[in-house]
């Protein structure tokens, strides 16, 4: 039996990192946890990651995003 549900949306240039290339994820939890073990779970390093929304709200990435809640990744910009 799991805890929730989150889903996880990447947006900028970090989501080749997150499998498959993908810029959404749902990851099924099996209890609290925070955006960071969240990154984790995916196989990212939480570095990747500048901003952490969940459910529209600039949060950090020691939050704990409650179940069936959307986190929104935003990576660092780059390019030259």
């Amino acid at each position: 039996m799991t805890y929730g549900r989150i889903e996880v949306q990447v947006a900028g240039h970090a989501r080749e990192f997150f499998p498959g290339g993908r810029d959404r994820h749902w990851v099924d939890l099996a209890g609290p946890a925070t955006a960071r073990e969240i990154i984790e779970q995916l196989g990212v390093s939480p570095d990747l990651v500048m901003a952490v929304f969940v459910d529209g709200e600039l949060r950090d990435k020691d939050a704990v995003p409650p179940p069936g809640a959307i986190l929104l990744l935003i990576s660092p910009p780059s390019g030259g």
